[in-house]
């Protein structure tokens, strides 16, 4: 029998996260620099929308992102000010 080992990334930088296993339905991509931290709609059904009947953005840019190493712990805040998404405005991540 072969056995491969996989190590379990230690850091959320240069890693990415997909709901459903596919890319771009509101995946979670935290580059190497971590400023440029995303979430991806690129292949969001079409009946996600915003409020105002627009569709997402193909990439939607963290405001403020920062990662700590020593807790594990990433805050940034999703703005959708412009038009809405599911009646919210802005959401906070820690």
């Amino acid at each position: 029998a072969y056995v491969r080992e996989y190590k379990l990334p230690s850091t959320i930088v240069g890693q990415i996260y997909m709901q459903g296993g596919q890319l771009g339905i509101a995946s979670y991509h935290f580059q190497p620099d971590i400023s440029e931290a995303c979430i991806s709609y690129e292949s969001a059904p079409t009946q996600w929308t915003l409020d105002d009947g627009s569709r997402p953005p193909a990439r939607k840019a963290f405001e403020n992102p920062r990662y700590d190493e020593a807790t594990r712990t990433f805050t940034g805040t999703i703005n959708w000010s412009e038009a809405s998404f599911g009646g919210d405005a802005k959401w906070e991540y820690e």
